[in-house]
Protein backbone atom coordinates (compact mmCIF):
# COMPACT_ATOMS: atom_id res chain seq x y z
CA UNK A 1 0.00 0.00 0.00
CA UNK A 2 1.61 3.84 -0.65
CA UNK A 3 0.55 6.09 1.91
CA UNK A 4 2.97 8.97 0.53
CA UNK A 5 2.29 10.34 -2.43
CA UNK A 6 5.37 11.15 -4.47
CA UNK A 7 4.27 14.82 -4.43
CA UNK A 8 5.12 14.80 -0.63
CA UNK A 9 8.21 15.83 1.19
CA UNK A 10 8.94 14.49 4.56
CA UNK A 11 12.37 13.58 5.87
CA UNK A 12 13.04 10.30 7.38
CA UNK A 13 13.23 11.90 10.93
CA UNK A 14 10.08 13.60 10.49
CA UNK A 15 8.62 10.22 9.73
CA UNK A 16 10.14 8.43 12.56
CA UNK A 17 8.98 11.23 14.92
CA UNK A 18 5.79 10.60 13.22
CA UNK A 19 5.70 6.76 13.65
CA UNK A 20 7.00 7.51 17.61
CA UNK A 21 3.58 9.57 18.18
CA UNK A 22 1.14 7.39 16.52
CA UNK A 23 1.95 3.56 16.86
CA UNK A 24 1.62 3.88 20.97
CA UNK A 25 -1.39 5.17 20.60
CA UNK A 26 -2.73 2.39 18.29
CA UNK A 27 -5.74 0.42 19.83
CA UNK A 28 -7.23 -2.98 18.62
CA UNK A 29 -10.86 -3.04 18.20
CA UNK A 30 -13.49 -4.64 16.07
CA UNK A 31 -16.46 -3.48 14.10
CA UNK A 32 -19.43 -4.37 13.81
CA UNK A 33 -22.13 -5.39 11.25
CA UNK A 34 -25.30 -7.50 11.59
CA UNK A 35 -28.09 -8.98 9.36
CA UNK A 36 -31.23 -11.07 10.27
CA UNK A 37 -30.93 -14.05 12.38
CA UNK A 38 -32.42 -17.39 10.62
CA UNK A 39 -32.80 -18.99 13.91
CA UNK A 40 -33.40 -17.78 17.35
CA UNK A 41 -30.00 -16.86 19.27
CA UNK A 42 -28.66 -19.14 21.91
CA UNK A 43 -29.22 -18.14 25.47
CA UNK A 44 -26.47 -15.91 26.57
CA UNK A 45 -25.16 -15.55 23.02
CA UNK A 46 -24.22 -12.42 21.53
CA UNK A 47 -26.65 -10.87 19.30
CA UNK A 48 -28.92 -7.62 18.46
CA UNK A 49 -32.59 -6.86 19.36
CA UNK A 50 -34.60 -9.97 19.91
CA UNK A 51 -35.54 -11.18 22.99
CA UNK A 52 -33.27 -10.33 26.13
CA UNK A 53 -31.31 -12.93 28.85
CA UNK A 54 -31.86 -11.48 31.77
CA UNK A 55 -31.24 -13.11 35.43
CA UNK A 56 -34.31 -15.64 36.78
CA UNK A 57 -34.71 -12.92 39.70
CA UNK A 58 -34.27 -9.68 37.66
CA UNK A 59 -36.73 -6.89 36.62
CA UNK A 60 -36.51 -5.73 33.06
CA UNK A 61 -34.78 -2.07 33.46
CA UNK A 62 -37.57 0.65 33.04
CA UNK A 63 -36.66 4.65 32.55
CA UNK A 64 -36.21 5.11 36.46
CA UNK A 65 -33.04 2.84 36.22
CA UNK A 66 -31.96 4.62 32.71
CA UNK A 67 -29.28 7.35 32.22
CA UNK A 68 -29.96 11.13 32.19
CA UNK A 69 -27.90 12.27 29.97
CA UNK A 70 -30.57 14.65 28.21
CA UNK A 71 -31.62 15.92 31.60
CA UNK A 72 -34.97 15.18 30.58
CA UNK A 73 -35.92 11.59 32.03
CA UNK A 74 -37.90 13.08 34.86
CA UNK A 75 -40.46 14.24 32.12
CA UNK A 76 -41.08 10.35 31.42
CA UNK A 77 -43.02 7.60 32.39
CA UNK A 78 -40.52 6.52 35.16
CA UNK A 79 -42.38 2.71 35.26
CA UNK A 80 -42.29 2.22 31.28
CA UNK A 81 -40.40 -0.65 30.11
CA UNK A 82 -36.43 0.16 28.05
CA UNK A 83 -36.06 -1.49 24.73
CA UNK A 84 -33.74 -4.48 24.58
CA UNK A 85 -30.70 -3.40 21.81
CA UNK A 86 -28.62 -6.29 22.10
CA UNK A 87 -25.85 -8.57 24.26
CA UNK A 88 -22.26 -9.43 24.40
CA UNK A 89 -20.77 -12.32 25.69
CA UNK A 90 -16.82 -12.16 26.36
CA UNK A 91 -15.84 -15.22 25.40
CA UNK A 92 -17.41 -14.87 21.82
CA UNK A 93 -14.37 -11.97 21.69
CA UNK A 94 -11.92 -14.07 23.43
CA UNK A 95 -9.95 -15.14 20.08
CA UNK A 96 -9.46 -11.41 19.14
CA UNK A 97 -6.90 -9.43 19.92
CA UNK A 98 -9.11 -6.91 21.53
CA UNK A 99 -10.27 -9.78 23.57
CA UNK A 100 -6.92 -10.24 25.19
CA UNK A 101 -8.13 -7.08 27.28
CA UNK A 102 -11.35 -8.35 27.89
CA UNK A 103 -12.48 -10.62 30.87
CA UNK A 104 -12.59 -14.32 29.66
CA UNK A 105 -16.01 -14.98 30.55
CA UNK A 106 -19.59 -12.72 31.45
CA UNK A 107 -20.60 -9.96 29.66
CA UNK A 108 -23.24 -7.97 29.04
CA UNK A 109 -26.17 -5.86 27.73
CA UNK A 110 -28.08 -2.58 26.78
CA UNK A 111 -31.11 -1.59 26.48
CA UNK A 112 -32.50 1.99 25.27
CA UNK A 113 -35.62 4.15 25.60
CA UNK A 114 -36.43 6.90 22.86
CA UNK A 115 -39.06 9.48 23.19
CA UNK A 116 -40.27 11.12 19.73
CA UNK A 117 -42.85 13.06 20.14
CA UNK A 118 -41.89 16.18 22.90
CA UNK A 119 -38.58 15.82 23.46
CA UNK A 120 -36.87 13.49 21.05
CA UNK A 121 -34.20 11.86 23.36
CA UNK A 122 -32.54 8.22 24.08
CA UNK A 123 -31.75 7.10 27.39
CA UNK A 124 -29.99 4.04 27.95
CA UNK A 125 -29.07 1.20 30.52
CA UNK A 126 -25.90 -1.01 31.03
CA UNK A 127 -26.32 -4.44 32.53
CA UNK A 128 -23.32 -6.18 32.91
CA UNK A 129 -23.47 -9.77 34.00
CA UNK A 130 -21.10 -12.55 35.49
CA UNK A 131 -20.08 -16.00 34.60
CA UNK A 132 -21.88 -17.99 37.34
CA UNK A 133 -25.06 -15.84 36.65
CA UNK A 134 -27.51 -18.03 35.29
CA UNK A 135 -29.85 -16.20 32.28
CA UNK A 136 -33.27 -17.18 31.15
CA UNK A 137 -35.05 -15.66 28.19
CA UNK A 138 -37.45 -12.67 28.67
CA UNK A 139 -40.69 -12.06 26.60
CA UNK A 140 -41.36 -8.34 26.11
CA UNK A 141 -43.71 -6.06 28.36
CA UNK A 142 -46.95 -5.23 26.73
CA UNK A 143 -45.76 -1.25 27.17
CA UNK A 144 -43.09 -2.08 24.23
CA UNK A 145 -45.47 -3.97 22.06
CA UNK A 146 -47.87 -1.05 21.78
CA UNK A 147 -44.53 1.37 22.65
CA UNK A 148 -46.98 4.78 22.76
CA UNK A 149 -43.07 6.54 23.37
CA UNK A 150 -41.57 6.44 20.67
CA UNK A 151 -43.21 5.56 17.73
CA UNK A 152 -42.36 2.08 17.27
CA UNK A 153 -38.73 2.54 17.98
CA UNK A 154 -39.06 0.90 21.49
CA UNK A 155 -41.21 -1.78 20.08
CA UNK A 156 -39.26 -5.29 19.42
CA UNK A 157 -37.22 -6.28 16.45
CA UNK A 158 -36.52 -9.62 15.10
CA UNK A 159 -33.08 -10.76 16.53
CA UNK A 160 -29.75 -9.91 14.12
CA UNK A 161 -26.94 -12.31 14.43
CA UNK A 162 -24.00 -10.09 15.03
CA UNK A 163 -19.93 -10.17 12.65
CA UNK A 164 -17.19 -8.69 14.80
CA UNK A 165 -14.07 -8.14 12.69
CA UNK A 166 -10.81 -6.93 13.87
CA UNK A 167 -9.22 -3.28 12.97
CA UNK A 168 -6.95 -1.19 14.55
CA UNK A 169 -7.75 2.54 15.93
CA UNK A 170 -5.78 5.83 16.07
CA UNK A 171 -6.97 9.02 17.10
CA UNK A 172 -9.31 11.30 14.71
CA UNK A 173 -6.50 14.36 14.76
CA UNK A 174 -9.75 16.80 14.76
CA UNK A 175 -10.55 15.22 18.26
CA UNK A 176 -10.83 17.80 20.54
CA UNK A 177 -9.97 15.44 23.30
CA UNK A 178 -6.94 13.63 21.43
CA UNK A 179 -5.98 16.71 18.49
CA UNK A 180 -3.35 17.87 20.98
CA UNK A 181 -1.61 14.46 21.34
CA UNK A 182 -0.94 14.06 17.44
CA UNK A 183 -0.08 18.02 16.61
CA UNK A 184 0.19 18.74 12.62
CA UNK A 185 -2.22 16.11 11.73
CA UNK A 186 -5.24 17.52 10.72
CA UNK A 187 -6.48 18.13 7.21
CA UNK A 188 -4.72 20.59 5.54
CA UNK A 189 -1.75 20.67 8.10
CA UNK A 190 1.97 19.08 7.24
CA UNK A 191 1.05 15.18 8.43
CA UNK A 192 -2.64 15.94 7.03
CA UNK A 193 -2.76 13.84 4.03
CA UNK A 194 -0.42 11.45 5.34
CA UNK A 195 -2.37 10.76 8.20
CA UNK A 196 -6.14 10.65 6.76
CA UNK A 197 -4.48 7.97 4.76
CA UNK A 198 -3.20 6.09 7.79
CA UNK A 199 -6.54 6.27 9.34
CA UNK A 200 -8.58 4.72 6.49
CA UNK A 201 -6.24 1.92 6.43
CA UNK A 202 -7.15 0.81 9.97
CA UNK A 203 -10.41 0.15 8.68
CA UNK A 204 -12.05 1.44 11.55
CA UNK A 205 -16.22 1.95 11.36
CA UNK A 206 -18.63 3.52 13.05
CA UNK A 207 -20.03 0.63 14.76
CA UNK A 208 -18.32 -1.51 16.95
CA UNK A 209 -16.26 -2.49 20.05
CA UNK A 210 -12.78 -0.91 21.78
CA UNK A 211 -10.34 1.57 20.09
CA UNK A 212 -11.24 5.43 19.98
CA UNK A 213 -14.82 7.31 19.46
CA UNK A 214 -15.57 8.96 16.63
CA UNK A 215 -17.93 11.80 15.86
CA UNK A 216 -21.17 11.45 14.05
CA UNK A 217 -22.53 14.38 14.51
CA UNK A 218 -21.06 16.84 16.10
CA UNK A 219 -17.38 16.33 17.91
CA UNK A 220 -15.41 13.37 19.43
CA UNK A 221 -17.71 12.70 22.74
CA UNK A 222 -14.65 11.07 24.46
CA UNK A 223 -14.77 12.44 28.42
CA UNK A 224 -11.01 12.74 28.49
CA UNK A 225 -7.84 11.09 27.36
CA UNK A 226 -7.83 8.13 29.72
CA UNK A 227 -11.49 6.77 28.11
CA UNK A 228 -11.58 4.45 25.02
CA UNK A 229 -14.98 3.51 23.31
CA UNK A 230 -16.73 0.74 25.01
CA UNK A 231 -19.37 0.08 22.24
CA UNK A 232 -21.39 1.88 19.41
CA UNK A 233 -24.72 0.39 18.25
CA UNK A 234 -27.93 1.25 16.83
CA UNK A 235 -30.94 1.38 18.61
CA UNK A 236 -32.64 0.05 15.70
CA UNK A 237 -31.65 -1.75 12.93
CA UNK A 238 -32.54 0.95 10.53
CA UNK A 239 -31.81 4.21 12.71
CA UNK A 240 -30.15 5.60 15.81
CA UNK A 241 -26.59 5.63 17.13
CA UNK A 242 -25.80 5.22 20.61
CA UNK A 243 -22.44 5.74 21.72
CA UNK A 244 -20.38 4.46 25.34
CA UNK A 245 -16.99 5.15 26.75
CA UNK A 246 -14.93 3.56 29.51
CA UNK A 247 -12.49 4.34 31.75
CA UNK A 248 -9.03 2.85 30.46
CA UNK A 249 -8.27 0.84 33.15
CA UNK A 250 -11.78 -0.47 33.91
CA UNK A 251 -12.09 -2.42 30.67
CA UNK A 252 -9.71 -5.21 31.61
CA UNK A 253 -10.90 -5.45 34.97
CA UNK A 254 -14.46 -6.22 33.31
CA UNK A 255 -15.48 -3.63 35.27
CA UNK A 256 -18.45 -1.73 33.79
CA UNK A 257 -19.76 0.41 36.76
CA UNK A 258 -18.26 3.36 35.10
CA UNK A 259 -19.78 2.78 31.58
CA UNK A 260 -21.00 6.37 30.14
CA UNK A 261 -23.24 6.77 27.48
CA UNK A 262 -21.65 10.05 26.01
CA UNK A 263 -23.50 10.72 22.47
CA UNK A 264 -26.80 10.32 20.57
CA UNK A 265 -27.49 10.03 17.39
CA UNK A 266 -30.90 9.66 17.66
CA UNK A 267 -32.93 10.67 14.04
CA UNK A 268 -29.81 9.33 12.08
Amino acid sequence: MRLIDEGQQFTERELIDLRNLVFPRIRPCLTLSYEPAKSTPDVGASYLWGHPDLLENQEWPKIAECSDWFSAKDQLPQDQHCAFLGQFRFSDLSETLLGRELPSSGGFSIFAITETDSLGIQETVVRPWSPEQQLVRFEPPEDLITDRLGDSCNSPKRPHTITLTEAISIPDAASPTFGALIPECKWSEKFGDLYSSMMAECNEDTLGIGGYLRGTSGDDPSPDTNHMRFVVLRVTPEAGIVHFAIPNEDIEKGCLNRVQYVWSDWDS
